[in-house]
């Protein structure tokens, strides 16, 4: 009885190492998929800030492109209400002049009819 029970402790001793052995295995290959794990991570981060740095970029030249298309429109408005005042002065300039031309000749409603259709 005593082998007997020698053989078995022995088989239990190389039972136990061996599950240990798997254990410890077991432990570094999950250090080692945390560690491949993180990196991941961090490249993510890092690829997640670039594209938020890129979509920060694009919503400044956005606002900068608004903000300049404004300025534009606003010029060019004003520049065209320019020429509309200048135009409608000069209009009632000449239908004035040419009234007055046309009262002294006696002549306002012929005058009046050739001037119009000529401006």
């Amino acid at each position: 009885r005593p082998r007997h029970y020698k053989a078995m402790r022995k088989k239990m001793q190389e039972k136990i190492t061996e599950l240990q052995e798997e254990i410890s295995a077991a432990g570094e290959a999950l250090e080692h998929e945390k560690k491949r794990y993180e990196k991941e991570l961090e490249k993510k981060d890092t690829i997640i800030q670039q594209k938020d740095q890129v979509i920060e970029d694009y919503k400044r030249k956005m606002k900068d492109v608004t903000a300049e298309f404004g300025l534009m429109l606003k010029e060019t408005l004003e520049g065209m209400n320019e020429k509309i005042e200048i135009t409608s002065r000069g209009i009632e300039k000449n239908r004035s002049t040419y009234i007055d031309t046309d009262i002294q000749t006696g002549s306002a409603m012929h005058s009046k009819t050739f001037k119009l259709t000529s401006i």
